[in-house]
């Protein structure tokens, strides 16, 4: 009968220190587990329609404010980025895409399901001066201009192609915009 009781004692000893071990497992498992989540959006710009167009292949950037780790991704090929099992904490988020100004957000993990963070891109400013100079074309303008007609001007918005200023300007408007001003 000794072995039996002995026995007895052992199980209920081992069966009593396996459950505890469970229920202090179960207890601390939310603060062992690491809080992670994902970070997801859109890239894309507004035309002057109001229609939205998306940008792949912009360079998207995620920094850790607490630990200044930096990972980064690209958009795919509809504007959409993801950055998945990122810790809770505070991030900066930077996009970058040539032509674009860059952009960047702060956010803070504090949930499994953050809200999705889009970015709407601003094209950079362009700015060329193109300078067109006439040649004369048989009438004297030397004694009230002093030389040939000139014309400078700045476009400050879109890209600037040499096409634009030989559709443009030419000779012939130049003059006849000074014979209309009196000019032999």
């Amino acid at each position: 009968m000794d072995l039996r009781c002995r026995c007895g004692r052992v199980i209920q000893a081992q069966v009593g220190r396996f459950l505890l071990g469970m229920l202090i497992a179960f207890l601390l498992e939310p603060a062992l587990a690491a809080k992670t989540a994902t970070i997801s959006g859109l890239i894309f710009t507004v035309g002057s329609d109001q229609a939205q167009v998306v940008w792949p292949n912009a360079r998207v950037t995620l920094k850790s404010l607490d630990t200044n780790n930096e990972i980064d991704t690209i958009s795919n090929d509809t504007g959409r980025y993801a950055f998945t099992g990122i810790l809770y904490g505070s991030y900066e988020i930077t996009v970058t895409l040539a032509g674009f100004e860059p952009i960047t957000k702060r956010v803070t993990i504090e949930t499994d399901h953050p809200p999705q963070l889009d970015f709407q891109l601003v094209p950079k400013g362009q700015s060329e001066t193109i300078t067109v100079t006439a040649e004369s074309s048989g009438v004297d303008l030397s004694s009230s201009s002093g030389g040939a007609p000139s014309l400078n001007a700045t476009l400050t918005e879109g890209p600037v192609s040499s096409s634009v200023a030989s559709c443009c300007f030419s000779a012939t408007s130049l003059t006849s915009t000074a014979s209309r001003r009196g000019v032999e």
